[in-house]
């Protein structure tokens, strides 16, 4: 019968980490109920008036594939928005220095008078 050669371990860069344990589910529950202790509320409860129905967003039912679509828009324009204020301020800037190069030829034309 053929047996496999094992390997020795080798040394890594990983480090162990020194965690404790958690405490069991059902520990936890028999000491809340024996101490009457509250249980934490540990994700927001979400809650909405009768007449504004359901909000896409929490309903099971909805179309997710549009509520990407719309927040992929939102992301698309903001891009757009910031090239073209990029696009702006490198106009203005060469604005800039072209206003500089006119004064600074202008000041030469009439110092060398």
């Amino acid at each position: 019968m053929n047996t496999y050669k094992q390997r020795g371990k080798r040394p890594t860069g990983l480090k162990r980490s020194s965690n404790e344990e958690g405490q069991h589910l059902e520990t936890k529950i028999q000491r809340m109920m024996k101490n009457k202790e509250a249980i934490p509320a540990e994700a927001e409860l979400i809650y909405t008036a009768r007449e504004d129905g359901v909000l896409p967003a929490y309903d099971i039912r909805a179309d997710r594939f549009e509520l990407a679509i719309t927040g992929h828009d939102k992301i698309a324009k903001s891009k757009i928005a910031k090239s073209e204020h990029r696009a702006k301020m490198e106009v203005v800037k060469a604005e800039k220095e072209a206003e500089k190069t006119t004064e600074k030829k202008e000041q030469g034309q009439a110092s060398s008078e």
